[in-house]
C-alpha cells in the first residue's frame, strides 16, 4: 500500500511544481513584453512598437497556451491603467477601443507563433514563417477595426503599410540567434528555477 500512496505524492508534487513553474513563465513574459512595449515611436493612429517582436521571443520560449496568456495577462494589467504600455491612451477601453483589433491579434499571434515554432524544424525559416503569421494576424485584426473608425485606404495606410519598415526590423530581430535573445529565452522559461521545483520532488527509494 505504501508505494501507490507514495507514487501519488510524487504525481501531486509534480502538478504542483508544474503550475508554479506555469504561472512563473506566464509573469515574466508579460514582463519581457512590458519592457519592450516602451521602446518604440509615437506614431498616428498607433504606435510602433518592438511588442511584435516580444511577442515573437515569447513564443519561442513559452508552449501557446502560456503564450497566449502571458499576453492576455500584460494586456489586462494595461487595461487597469497600469504602466506596462507606449501609449498614453492605455485603460478601460483597450480590449474595446479603436486599438482593440491589435490587442486582441496579440493574443492570437503569440498562440499560432508559439503552435507554429514547436510543430516545425527550428531555424530561422521557421522563425520567419511564424513571424509572417503573427504579423498577418495582428495587422489584419488591427486594421479591421480601424476600418470602423476610417476608410479602409487610410485604416491600411496608417495601421498596416505605414509601420512595414518599423515590423521589417521587427522581423529582422525575431530571428535573432545571439546570446541576448537566447539568454532572454532562458529567462522567460524561468530556467533558473526549475532545479528549485525538482528538488521539492519526495524522492521513491
Amino acid at each position: 500500500m505504501g508505494l501507490p500512496l507514495i507514487k501519488i505524492e510524487v504525481f501531486f508534487y509534480s502538478c504542483i511544481s508544474i503550475l508554479q513553474l506555469a504561472f512563473v513563465q506566464i509573469f515574466l513574459g508579460a514582463l519581457f513584453l512590458s519592457l519592450g512595449s516602451w521602446i518604440g515611436f509615437p506614431l498616428m493612429p498607433i504606435s510602433g512598437t518592438l511588442q511584435l517582436f516580444c511577442i515573437s521571443v515569447i513564443g519561442r520560449a513559452l508552449p501557446p497556451l502560456r503564450a497566449g496568456v502571458s499576453v492576455l495577462l500584460w494586456l489586462t494589467a494595461g487595461a487597469y491603467g497600469l504602466p506596462v504600455l507606449f501609449w498614453t491612451q492605455a485603460g478601460p477601453f483597450l480590449l474595446s477601443g479603436p486599438y482593440a483589433g491589435y490587442a486582441w491579434g496579440w493574443i492570437v499571434a503569440a498562440f499560432v507563433m508559439s503552435w507554429w515554432n514547436q510543430g516545425h524544424q527550428p531555424g530561422r525559416k521557421t522563425l520567419l514563417q511564424s513571424f509572417l503569421l503573427g504579423y498577418l494576424i495582428v495587422y489584419g485584426l488591427g486594421v479591421t477595426r480601424l476600418c470602423f473608425l476610417m476608410k479602409f485606404s487610410d485604416a491600411l495606410r496608417c495601421g498596416g503599410w505605414g509601420l512595414l519598415p518599423f515590423s521589417c526590423l521587427e522581423a529582422f530581430l525575431a530571428q535573432g540567434q545571439n546570446r541576448i535573445v537566447r539568454g532572454v529565452i532562458k529567462f522567460i522559461r524561468a530556467d533558473f528555477l526549475k532545479g528549485t521545483y525538482e528538488n521539492k520532488r519526495p524522492h521513491v527509494c
